[in-house]
């Protein structure tokens, strides 16, 4: 038992913190409502760090005339969610980020990452969200709104929230061009973006009470008005389908909320199931007409991709972005298309050539019943192929295994590659050190690479050979070897959409 003194004393401790921490540091923003008929989602809320608008990480949105003397991080009363970069990020996790997907199945995007970095990049297989190729940087920029528009997949549209200016970003090399001035109502700011095959750009924007909706024209960046997004506060993105239907997420229920895009109408669909603060983004991908979430999820403090139902709102976990990044600015690409037959050798030896020997394995094999196995000191196999003259991307990928009694880096190499066909000339080169196979033998790798601008001017239009070459210093007797084993092989090109129009005789009665 604690004596009165102490009690006494214990009792103005608690009154002083209370004082000094005050009852709005206790209060928690209510989970939304959850629809648990699609999957069992995350639960919870965190108290928003800030009330401002499109704030970077770790800070708020100071103006010039106000600077705080001590941290950035400051914790207010309001309980409106922030439209910005999230203040922190989760630890990784040392978990690897291999699948039992095959490469490059799922359609392909591109991506802003806004926090802990600016850089541009491309996701082959939004499968597998968890691995991403490098564009470029985009350093000191705040593109918290972007998408493709028209069927010109050759740049992204981008719009600079700080800036108040409409930019675009070129995919094969990043290269940022400004465009013009685009600017909101007064007192708002720009949360997404989304556009249209027919070239049309839309634009949301909101100041946590009321979001708008807009028509950004692409030559000058110029907006004008359409309306006000009612029934929805807090718009942070918004995206459009193949049938003009209009769609946002409103982050200050967790609602989906369907958009008229004549005039800005607001209906509730329901909630998205988790708890989405700061910048968020969303695209359709066009053909399947699935409507993803470029996410962040306060509960987990996670930058991750997600599938919505346009029925109910609920939306579901597709994974999450490396290390848990805030991206932005999610842009889906037309739907590649897989070049290579028999790709995971189902089908024995059909379409694929060989020379010194290679065999089939059903011992060891990724997916399917079979892959390849190369050996010796030096193993051929590959196929020939076609690239089509309109292609927009390539992405070559496959999955390999291994055993190696090699310690040498050097020696013993796994090259998947795109050759002449002659062989003489390596056109691309994605080689593999079976060294590593030594070390943990028998684990299956995913080997995934988007070729340059230079590799597909040097292929596009021509008959090209694709495969693989085992090559290994060799002394009987002496050498340690290597034995590798591949399968699910992938050659993913995207092309244009193309319009096609079909003309009817005219009939005079």
């Amino acid at each position: 038992m604690l004596s009165k003194f102490a009690r006494i004393l214990l009792a103005l401790t608690l009154l002083m913190l209370f004082l000094i921490i005050g009852p709005a540091h206790l209060s928690a923003r209510p989970s939304p409502a959850i629809n648990h008929s699609l999957i069992q989602l995350e639960t919870g809320s965190l108290v928003p760090l800030t009330n401002e608008l499109k704030v970077p990480a770790g800070q708020r949105l100071i103006p010039p005339t106000r600077r705080p003397t001590t941290s950035l991080v400051q914790f207010t009363t309001d309980q409106r969610p922030s439209t910005g970069r999230a203040p922190n990020m989760a630890e990784p996790t040392s978990e690897s980020l291999d699948s039992r997907l095959s490469p490059l199945a799922g359609h392909a995007a591109f991506v802003v990452e806004i926090h802990p970095d600016e850089k541009m990049y491309y996701i082959p297989d939004t499968n597998i969200p968890g691995e991403w190729i490098y564009v470029e940087s985009v350093a000191g920029t705040t593109y918290f709104a972007g998408d493709f528009v028209g069927h010109d997949f050759s740049q992204v549209y981008v719009i600079d929230y700080n800036l108040n200016e409409l930019h675009t970003l070129n995919t094969t090399t990043g290269v940022d061009t400004t465009i013009g001035a685009s600017n909101p109502i007064s007192g708002q700011v720009w949360t997404g973006a989304t556009g249209t095959a027919d070239g049309t750009l839309y634009a949301s924007s909101t100041d946590s009470s009321i979001s708008s909706l807009y028509t950004v024209n692409i030559n000058t960046g110029a907006t004008t008005v359409v309306g006000q997004i009612t029934n929805a506060p807090t718009i942070i993105d918004i995206a459009i389908n193949a049938d003009g239907e209009m769609y946002g997420v409103d982050v200050s229920s967790d609602n989906l909320v369907q958009i008229d895009p004549v005039t800005g109408a607001g209906t509730v669909i329901g909630s998205i199931g988790f708890d989405a603060d700061y910048a968020q983004s969303m695209d359709f991908e066009e053909v399947s007409g699935v409507l993803y979430l470029a996410a962040y999820n306060a509960t987990t403090s996670q930058g991750e991709l997600r599938i919505a139902d346009t029925t109910t709102g609920n939306s579901v976990l597709v994974g999450g972005f490396p290390d848990g990044a805030e991206t932005d600015a999610l842009a889906f690409t037309p739907p590649p298309t897989q070049l290579l037959q028999n790709p995971g050798f189902e089908s024995g030896w059909a379409y694929w050539y060989t020379e010194s020997f290679p065999s089939l394995s059903s011992s060891n094999h990724h997916s399917g019943s079979w892959s390849v196995k190369l050996s010796g000191e030096e193993c051929w196999v590959w196929q020939e192929v076609y690239i089509p003259s309109d292609a927009l991307d390539i992405s070559f990928g496959y999955w390999l295994t291994g055993l190696s009694s090699d310690t040498d880096w050097d020696n013993d190499i796994l090259i998947g590659g795109i050759w002449d066909q002659t062989r003489q000339t390596k056109y691309v080169d994605v080689r593999y050190g079976l060294t590593y196979f030594y070390h943990y033998p028998m684990v299956w790798k995913n080997r995934i690479y988007r070729l340059e601008a230079d590799e597909l001017a040097n292929v596009v239009g021509q008959r090209v050979l694709v495969g693989f070459q085992l090559t290994q210093d060799w002394n009987p007797g002496y050498h340690k070897t290597s034995t590798a084993w591949v399968d699910d092989v992938a050659l993913y090109v995207t092309r244009p959409i193309y319009d096609y129009f079909v003309y009817l005789p005219l009939v005079v009665r």
